[in-house]
This record gives structure tokens, sequence and C-alpha cells, in this order.
């Protein structure tokens, strides 16, 4: 089968995937909803906006050196690398994240959770059939890997790494001191580009408000001039743009941002700095005033706590609903083993599971609750010290115990 068939197989088998209809139904930076007065980006859309923007990025990296898009996407990979590297995504986002980071942490699992290495246990665990490069391009921090993966995946790797070096030197490119795949690379600008530019669209479309001189005073400390033309563009949208116009000149930045990169014996760079820098400063305003203050309201303060709940359901051994979590579960008597599979069980569910559950398991008023805050602030401490790790881990709950 040739390369390019082997690929789309691959797109296929991933789009056909539970994990990635799930992405309909997890956080971009609002939990994905019908009935808003905008209708806004979820995971799934995010998926395929990096996928079209690293096939953007090698297009024109290709041009720029005068060869063919499939001289640069040589093994046809970078569109399903976009396509897997956010299906590892927990319930709500990065604060999801967060959360089961602290809490398993406390619970003894050195290494919490990750949202990059739960891509790969996604990916194995859901049977998705990619090549060995594809799975490996989506490693972005291999020193990261948790203990159970690097013997199967830093080989992977490295392998990959071979195999770019090998084929970028046949361009005339000397890859040197390479920890992650030009496909990885690509699809991580990708991705920086397409939520930097698409969260802020989503942003002024959903009607916030961000005075002009806030954006000029962030936009100082990324080098960017007051009357800087790309930058007075983007003043203007923000304070008069209508919503098409503000998705077109945004949209217009990103395949500006899209366009900028070439390759070198270091990998890829990007080579615009005014696009670069105003990227930055687009993504430092939209954490100020978007996501910023998301994380203060009260539904996404209740969102997290249900999240805090279900977990908690699920660590008493109340509610295991993979059959093939609660099967490593019920097998084993060693503590860490069952943490790690309640980790991995949880990571993988959608928003909406996680909020249609806790209203079938009653859990608002089937016991009293902790606040997750509460939970979240003293899994930190816990954290900070072996003493107070041990004292939690002996009055933690304890499955089949």
């Amino acid at each position: 089968m040739s390369e390019l068939k082997t690929s789309l197989k691959e797109r296929r088998i991933i789009e056909d995937n539970k994990q990635c209809a799930r992405m309909i139904e997890k956080t971009q930076v609002y939990v994905p909803m019908n009935g808003r007065h905008e209708v806004i980006k979820n995971r799934l859309t995010h998926l395929y906006e990096v996928a079209t923007s690293a096939t953007v990025i090698a297009a024109s990296v290709a041009e720029s050196k005068g060869v063919d898009l499939y001289d640069i996407d040589y093994r046809f990979s970078v569109h399903n690398v976009s396509m897997l590297h956010d299906q590892g995504h927990p319930p709500f986002g990065h604060d999801g994240a967060e959360l089961l980071d602290s809490r398993f942490k406390a619970l003894g699992v050195e290494e919490g959770f990750s949202d990059n290495n739960n891509n790969l246990t996604v990916v194995e665990k859901n049977g998705m059939e990619v090549r060995d490069y594809v799975i490996a391009s989506t490693i972005k921090y291999p020193d990261k890997l948790y203990g159970t993966q690097k013997e199967k995946y830093l080989p992977m790797l490295e392998k990959a790494l071979k195999e770019d070096k090998a084929h970028y030197a046949s361009l005339g490119i000397n890859l040197t001191g390479q920890t992650t795949t030009i496909a990885c690379q690509i699809m991580d600008e990708a991705d920086r580009n397409s939520y930097t530019f698409t969260d802020m669209s989503d942003c002024l479309c959903m009607g916030v408000k961000i005075e002009a001189d806030d954006i000029v005073r962030i936009a100082s400390q990324y080098g960017i001039k007051k009357d800087d033309p790309l930058l007075q563009e983007f003043i203007e949208i923000s304070q008069n743009g209508d919503k098409s116009t503000i998705k077109s000149v945004l949209s217009n930045f990103k395949e500006m941002a899209n366009e900028s990169y070439v390759i070198s014996d270091i990998g890829l760079e990007m080579i615009n700095p005014k696009i670069e820098m105003l990227r930055e400063a687009i993504n430092k305003v939209t954490m100020e005033y978007y996501i910023g203050p998301i994380r203060t309201e009260p539904f996404h303060q209740d969102n997290m706590q249900k999240l805090s709940d279900l977990l908690d359901e699920m660590l008493a051994g109340r509610f295991l609903p993979s059959k093939h979590y609660r099967g490593i579960i019920e097998g084993t008597d060693c503590n860490l083993t069952k943490y790690r599979a309640i980790r991995d069980m949880i990571g993988e569910v959608s928003d909406w599971y996680v909020l249609n559950m806790h209203d079938e398991l009653n859990l608002d008023h089937k016991r009293e609750r902790r606040p997750f805050n509460e939970i979240l602030l003293e899994a930190r401490n816990i954290v900070k010290t072996k003493q107070i790790l041990n004292e939690y881990t002996n009055e933690s709950p304890v499955l089949g115990m």
C-alpha cells in the first residue's frame, strides 16, 4: 500500500474512532453547548483547524525551498498528527488537566496526569492503528513521558528522528539536536497559530470588550509600537468590527503566521518576527481578558466541582464505567496501578459525560461534598513533602478495602 493511501486509511481510522467523536463535547475555551448567541470552536473543530494550518505550513516551507509539498510532509503525516495531538485532553481542558494532575500526585502517582502523555494512552487503548512515525510525532516532551511509556515510545521516537535526518539531508538540510520530529514541530506551531487567533476571534464575537489602551499596553511588552499596521488593524476590529470582519482579519493573521516558516539545520523556524510578536501579544490578551475571567465564573467553578465529585466516586470504587479499566482495577491489589487506571479512565471522557453522569448519580445530593478548590489546595500542599503525602495516602480512599 502506498504511503499516501496508508495515510488516508489512518485518517479514516482516527475520524471514525469513538474518542475523536468525543472531541465535539470537549472544551476548547468554553464547554461546548447549543443555544449561545454565537457558535464558537470546540476541541474537534480545533483539531481540523490545526490539521489545515499544519498542511499550510508544510506547503509554505516546500514553496520557499522550491520542492513539492510531499518532500516536506514526506510521510503524509502532518494532518494525522494534528488530528491526534489533543485526543488526550481531559474534561474541561487545561484546568481539568491541572486538577487531575494535582490530585493523582497527591495520591502518590509521581508522574501525575499529562494531556500530552494521555494522547498516547488514548491512541493505544482505543485501537487507533496508525504508523509508528505518526505516533512518535505526537510526542512533544519525550523527557516527560510516563515511566510506563518510555520503554515503548522512546525507541519509536529515536527511529523517527533518524528517518527525518536521512530524508531532510537529501534536501540539503543537516538536522542537528532534534528531540521531536519535523512533523511534530509543524503540528505544534500550527496548534499555537490556530488557538491564538481563533480563541481571540471567539472572544470578540462573544462580545468581550477590550479597551484599545489595554491592547497597546500588552503589545508594547512584545516590542510592538502603537502605530504598527498589524496592531492597528487588530485594534480596529476589536473596537468596531462586525463578526464577519473579526473572523476574516484574524484568519488572515493566522495565514500570515502559517506562511512564515522555513526548515533549517535546527528544525522548523518562524522567520517573520512581526507576526510572531503579534501572535504572542494576542495570546496574552486572550489569556487576560477571555480565558482568565472564565476561570472565575460560577459555571466553570461548578463544572470543576463536578469533575472532582466524579473522580471521588471512581476512587471509592462506586463508579467504574469502563469495562477495560474496571478489569485492570479489579485485577490488581496495587493501589498505584488502580490509581493510574482511574486517571486514564477519567482522562478520556468528555465534558458532557461528566455533567450528565453527575446528574444521573445524583452527586449534588448524595452526600456532603468538599469544595474542589479546597481539595485542590490540599493536594498541592500534600505534594510538597513526603511526610504529608504518606499521611494522606494512609487516609485516602483505597479501592476494594
